[in-house]
């Protein structure tokens, strides 16, 4: 009989941590009850108030949570508390213009700015509802699905950027109410128009930004210069006419703002002069400053070109060419970075103060006429 107990105890504790490990659908802040919050015991009422902005009093939205709803207060209570009005210190951080007020157990009423007093009248953060409100407070309107883990909540948040795109990423809510976003973001885009001449690249270790210089040989092979994210060196690609990328070099260091090729060698110059020289095959060479190889300065380039497909307004994708270079049969070669704006375009961007961006480099080639052959884009969406 012991046995039978010890075995079914066990099931049953398998079943409910089997539970526990699971993602499960986290609802809207909006759909939970105000009672659902389980507020200090001298709290009452509490609501947090949104306004248009800093300099206007009108309220734009309401959370309330409480014990007794506000309409169970005396009128001239409710007045009162209606007409508190917001103040600001210079470390208010309830989103961009909040105010938070309660009442307390005697009738008093108070005001705060700081999100950091909401989550101390929560206590430990240990519901859905107060969950959701944490993940709010730290702007993220998206959270998703959770699954209990230590001292916490792990979050899965999903945010729609657009029609076809949208932006994947785990965070933790701990039960003090702080909040940690804890793995890279991954954009995801189903549905979105395809671009007949472009193929996207991901490499697995490196994480190329841009491509910024541009050369090319007698034999119309063509060498670009890398900036990478995130780390101190620089890459230099070769790719033949038809697009195909023939090898690869890190140049430690950054900065290089020159290059050129000249007798079958390739020179990359730094900003603060200093020169690296290559074979045409990527074999690195020895540099001596008595070869004194001079590369003119950058002639400013009148011409502008156009890839297939850009911009797209629509889903937010924009391009800045850099260089380019013009073979001996009148194709151009065209480099730069290519730009998804997860705020919406530029100028969106710039209304709403929301700059975030994920770029990739970006190498074309376009016909004499300015029409696209082909296209490469570099880790944009990682």
């Amino acid at each position: 009989m012991k046995i039978f107990k010890i075995v079914l105890v066990t099931i049953l504790l398998t079943i409910v941590y089997a539970k526990d490990i699971n993602w499960h659908k986290l609802k809207a802040l909006k759909a939970y009850s105000p009672k659902s919050y389980n507020l200090k015991k001298n709290i009452e009422y509490m609501e947090i108030r949104g306004y248009i902005n800093k300099k206007n009093n009108k309220v734009s939205d309401i959370i309330s949570m409480y014990k007794k709803p506000l309409e169970s207060y005396p009128k001239d209570v409710i007045q009162k508390f209606k007409a508190l009005k917001p103040t600001y210190s210079t470390k208010s951080n309830i989103r961009l213009s909040g105010n938070a007020f309660f009442i307390d157990s005697n009738g008093k009423m108070f005001q705060m700015d700081m999100r950091e007093d909401i989550i101390s009248l929560l206590g430990n953060i240990d519901r859905l509802s107060e969950v959701q409100l944490i993940l709010w407070l730290n702007y993220q309107d998206d959270g998703k699905y959770y699954k209990k883990v230590s001292n916490g909540y792990k979050i899965k948040i999903s945010k729609v950027l657009n029609k076809c795109s949208r932006l994947n990423w785990l965070a933790k809510v701990g039960r003090k109410g702080n909040y940690r976003e804890q793995d890279k973001s991954n954009l995801v885009r189903r549905g979105c128009k395809k671009r007949k001449n472009t193929k996207f690249i991901t490499n697995k270790r490196l994480n190329y930004e841009d491509y910024h210089l541009i050369a090319i040989d007698k034999q119309n092979n063509i060498y670009v210069v890398a900036n990478l994210k995130n780390n101190n060196i620089e890459m230099l690609d070769k790719y033949s006419s038809s697009g195909k990328r023939i090898w690869s070099r890190k140049l430690r260091g950054v900065n290089f703002e020159k290059m050129a090729i000249i007798d079958n060698f390739i020179y990359i110059v730094n900003y603060n002069k200093s020169t690296i020289k290559y074979s045409l095959n990527g074999k690195k060479q020895i540099y001596k400053k008595s070869n004194k190889i001079k590369i003119d300065n950058d002639i400013p380039k009148k011409k502008s070109y156009k890839i297939d497909g850009l911009p797209n307004t629509k889903e937010f994708v924009d391009i800045i060419l850099d260089d380019y270079v013009v073979d001996n049969k009148g194709n151009i070669y065209i480099i730069g970075m290519e730009i998804f704006y997860i705020g919406g375009m530029l100028e969106r961007n710039l209304e709403c103060g929301n700059v975030e961006m994920i770029t990739g480099a970006v190498i074309a080639k376009l016909d004499s006429r300015g029409k696209t052959i082909w296209v490469k884009v570099i880790d944009r969406d990682k």
